[in-house]
């Protein structure tokens, strides 16, 4: 865990970087770019290539990792457009005196060979000898050799190879403890071995090698995370296999949906299709179809594509209930929840029921007679009562009616989380969201002591998950949502666009009012989201300046959360005032010492360093 937020770290403030860093020189844009995932015009790429490789011609310093970015961004497009300045890069890294760096020269002069179609067997070839090579010689660029000839190899149709050659690239980089931009083929390699394994017929008997839920902050490209959304569906349903661990190592294993983005979205369901979802599989085919209607259904609020998963679940049923039966109730519970959002509210009702009937009470509430939220649910609906009051429905697009029908549907449900996350979608709200909507809850949150800027946006949240005064019964007195659920729900959201740049504000008023209600551990985490969300450093001066990071490192001196708030504020201002930034650095590295600070203050001194001496011979220069 420790490793990937490392990773993660790396990869965020050097992405938070991009506007602060445009003066910085070719090395620093190009570090940013791959590092980030930021995505520019081919243009500018090919300027970018050819300065790069113009530093490493003329032996400026830090030349060998110019001509490294060179050869990395060059072929980034597999386009092979910019072969001579690859070729040159990667000629000048060969002659370094430096083992690592000629390593990564005959890499890229391999990987170009790889463009080739009758020579790409060979280039593959040579790049495993090399891997193996630089494996036992513990040198890091061999994590780069395996990576790109498993790439290859997996390209060729060659899977077995594949696997191992990502292994490969996985073990190494365990050895070394190497902060590796290729951490993300360790997922590859366990969706890998996960995926033979069940097609195979075999069981899981052992943990994956890396929790699902990390491996897709690592996937950084859309194709991979499709994967992934894919993988982490397929984890839960293997958990079911370590019953001693379940109650442990679930909550490991499960991504928030949150994170799936709808663009991402084809990718994995194509997956589903293709693997997950074939009669072959067996029990898991039921899985892979539940799975495929949350995805369409939670993500892509797509109720119809949802609708045909559950439909194909229940035609297959009978014949597999041996396998299939503790689905069952998922199954039933899907499809209600599709049948309210097309507004067929018996069908609805009948598959709740159902749903309802084959979900057992917990033994507390079958004790003293208590009801389960779902039989509750099931009560109300069949009375009648509206989970959204037909207002806000009218002349929502499908997506949006989906969101809010969902939504409420897991908020009567007691399923927060859920339902933060789909009002959390609707972004605009509903144009049938009135004024008073929001007067009347932001007058809730002043009365519990809020009073933060971006109160209306909580307010809107909380208006959807009210429910119409003249819809509510007299006898139902419970207040329409706490403003501690519309701050969660309101996190919620903003975790919806954890990767999307631009909603950096949103994310830093959830953790001013998360700490309203004195939750600093979750209040750092969203200042925590709300950088790495970042799109450039001005916009968060002021929030990381806020008194709230002050208030973490008193209320948990000595503890990771304190430390994470010092690391910070001393990086806030890193692209105006390196000099300060590795000053504050230098002392919160000294006031936790048992924490990563250390580590950390190793990666950014000699970056801050460079950026203070480019800053000084620029003023140099304007003088």
């Amino acid at each position: 865990m420790a490793d990937i937020a490392r990773w993660l770290l790396l990869a965020v403030f050097l992405g938070g970087c991009l506007v602060g860093a445009e003066g910085a020189g070719p090395v620093a844009k190009a570090r940013v770019l791959l590092m980030s995932g930021k995505e520019v015009s081919s243009a500018e790429t090919d300027r970018l290539v050819a300065d790069l490789q113009a530093l490493a011609a003329q032996r400026r310093p830090n030349w060998e990792e110019a001509a490294f970015l060179a050869v990395e961004l060059g072929l980034s497009d597999q386009t092979g457009r910019r072969t001579d300045l690859v070729r040159a890069a990667s000629d000048a890294l060969l002659s370094s005196a430096s083992k690592s760096w000629k390593a990564r020269g005959e890499i890229g002069r391999l990987r170009l060979r790889t463009l080739e179609p009758d020579r790409q067997e060979d280039a593959v070839g040579k790049l495993l000898a090399l891997s193996r090579e630089l494996e036992g010689a513990q040198e890091e660029a061999g994590i780069d050799a395996a990576y790109y000839a498993g790439v290859m190899l997996k390209k060729l149709g060659h899977e077995e190879q594949a696997l191992d050659a990502f292994r490969t690239a996985v073990r190494l980089r365990e050895s070394l403890q190497a902060y590796s931009g290729k951490d993300i083929y360790a997922g590859l390699l366990t969706y890998g071995e996960l995926r033979a394994a069940l097609k195979d017929g075999k069981e899981v008997d052992k943990k994956p090698r890396d929790p699902a839920h990390e491996l897709f902050f690592k996937a950084r490209k859309e194709q991979d995370a499709g994967r992934y959304a894919v993988a982490i569906g397929m984890y839960q349903q293997v958990i079911r296999q370590w019953p001693e661990h379940a109650d442990a190592h679930e909550s490991e294993f499960r991504i928030p949906e949150s994170h799936y983005r709808a663009r991402e979205m084809p990718e994995a369901l194509r997956e589903a299709e293709r693997f997950v979802c074939k009669e072959t599989v067996g029990r898991w085919t039921g899985a892979g179809l539940i799975l495929h209607a949350d995805l369409q259904l939670e993500v892509c609020l797509n109720a119809e594509e949802a609708e045909k998963a559950v439909e194909r679940f229940f035609a297959y049923f009978e014949a597999r209930k041996a396998d299939w039966q503790d689905l069952e109730d998922d199954a039933w519970l899907r499809l209600g929840a599709i049948r309210y959002i097309k507004g067929d509210k018996d069908g609805s009702l009948d598959a709740l029921q159902r749903a309802s009937m084959l979900r057992p009470r917990s033994a507390a509430r079958a004790e003293n007679n208590v009801p389960s939220p779902m039989e509750i649910l099931v009560e109300r609906i069949g009375g009648g009562e509206e989970l959204v009051p037909g207002r806000l429905l009218q002349g929502g697009s499908s997506k949006a009616k989906t969101a809010l029908v969902l939504g409420a549907l897991y908020y009567e449900s007691r399923d927060l989380e859920k339902a933060g996350l789909l009002f959390g979608r609707l972004n605009p709200p509903p144009k049938s969201v009135t004024a008073d909507d929001i007067k009347g809850v932001t007058e809730r949150g002043k009365k519990a002591g809020a009073g933060k800027p971006g109160a209306n946006g909580v307010a809107v949240l909380a208006a959807l998950t009210a429910r119409d005064p003249e819809d509510r019964k007299e006898s139902d007195k419970r207040p329409a949502a706490t403003f501690e659920q519309c701050a969660y729900a309101r996190r919620m959201e903003g975790l919806c666009y954890y990767e999307d740049f631009g909603f950096s504000a949103a994310l830093g008023c959830q953790g001013e009012f998360l700490h309203v209600f004195d939750k600093s551990r979750e209040a750092a985490e969203a200042l925590t989201n709300a950088v790495v969300a970042a799109d450039g450093l001005n916009v968060h001066e002021k929030l990381l300046s806020s008194p709230i990071l002050a208030h973490i490192e008193k209320r948990f001196p000595g503890t990771w959360h304190a430390a994470n708030a010092a690391y910070w504020g001393a990086l806030a201002n890193r692209a105006q005032d390196p000099t300060e930034s590795l000053r504050l650095l230098r002392l919160a590295a000294n006031r936790y010492p048992n924490t990563e600070m250390a580590r950390m203050l190793k990666f950014w001194e000699p970056m801050l360093e460079q950026m203070i001496q480019e800053k000084s011979s620029t003023k140099g220069d304007g003088k």
